[in-house]
């Protein structure tokens, strides 16, 4: 491998000095600013550098040194032009403030560059889609602590007392210690039939048992992203039901590198759209945007608060384009 670092004025620059030593296969390893120059280093196949070389070289994606050129390299991005910030520079900004990730800003703010906007409402429009439920069979996915229990009742509640369904609900989680307690309130407090399934055969049943109802809604364990086995399971649970689907349940007062590995492993169930929890613990909320542009999920509820049946809202255009730009507050609809 062929390592060399380039000094330029912008980014730009440097990018092209880099094309035109190494070519087109080169990787920038490394960004860095030097007073008013921009110092890349860039790397391309070749010759092995020494070992001492290597030792210099940031290897490990969770270094200080890797995030910090990465964080400078979408910085120069998104103000465009490094050292002269351009009319767009001060929204990228704010969206970094806002909690969106510096490369999630970045791109937003080159698609406002190149619409030659300055309305971010504009490209949030694009990015943002709502999801009506359409099933009978709903189930609630996501990690641990998403508050996938409390958000069930919410849903079923509004079902049964502001729709007049016919409801019923069905608990996979038989894990944890009294896993089982809380849904049980809730199902005596609202009068609503309730089972436990534990496998495939225990779940068709429940399914079977409540063929008379309008609506089915399934809670499941809480799994950490991680425990791909346990979501595998899950996964051969449900595959086999018809008008079923899933929702993922996602808490904004998670990390962002969190709520992304989450969606990605719990992908193989296949979830319809993002239920967003947690909304009023989280001032900072663009991570929203980096979700959706990562998954490309629509969003179908999001909670404000631990009250059931309240503090739910049933998603809309206006309302989460508000979440990720706004302050404090977010708009408020019937449901």
């Amino acid at each position: 491998m062929q390592i060399k670092t380039y000094e330029a004025s912008s980014i730009q620059e440097a990018l092209e000095m880099i094309k035109r030593d190494l070519g087109d296969s080169a990787v920038v390893l490394s960004t860095a600013r030097r007073g008013k120059v921009v110092e890349v280093v860039a790397a391309r196949d070749g010759c092995e550098p020494s070992p001492a070389r290597w030792r210099e070289l940031p290897t490990d994606l969770g270094s200080w040194e890797l995030r910090e050129a990465i964080s400078i390299l979408f910085d120069l991005m998104g103000q465009q032009g490094g050292f002269k910030p351009d009319a767009w520079a001060p929204l990228y900004g704010q969206l970094v403030a806002r909690g969106m990730s510096r490369a999630g800003a970045s791109r937003l703010t080159n698609r406002l560059r190149g619409l030659k906007s300055h309305d971010v409402r504009v490209v949030l429009g694009e990015l943002v889609r709502i999801y009506e439920f359409r099933s009978k069979i709903r189930v609630l996915i996501g990690p641990t602590g998403a508050g996938k229990t409390t958000t069930l009742a919410k849903l079923a509640a509004i079902s049964a007392f502001t729709h007049g369904e016919k409801v019923a609900l069905i608990t996979t989680d038989t894990h944890r210690i009294g896993a089982t307690d809380q849904i049980k309130v809730y199902s005596r407090i609202m009068n609503l039939p309730l089972a436990v399934a534990t496998d495939v055969d225990s779940f068709k049943k429940a399914v079977d048992r409540f063929s008379d109802r309008d609506v089915i809604y399934v809670d499941t364990p809480g799994r950490a992203f991680s425990d791909r086995d346990a979501i595998s399971g899950l996964a051969e649970i449900f595959g086999g039901q018809g008008d079923l689907e899933t929702c993922l349940v996602l808490s904004l007062t998670s990390h962002l590198e969190h709520l992304l590995f989450s969606a990605r492993e719990y992908g193989v169930l296949r979830p319809k759209s993002i239920i967003f929890t947690k909304v009023d613990e989280c001032l900072n909320r663009g991570a929203i945007c980096d979700v959706l542009e990562h998954t490309g999920l629509p969003v179908s509820w999001w909670t404000t608060g631990q009250n059931v049946p309240d503090d739910i809202e049933q998603a809309n255009l206006e309302g989460i384009i508000e979440l990720i730009l706004g302050g404090l507050t977010w708009i408020k609809q019937p449901c």
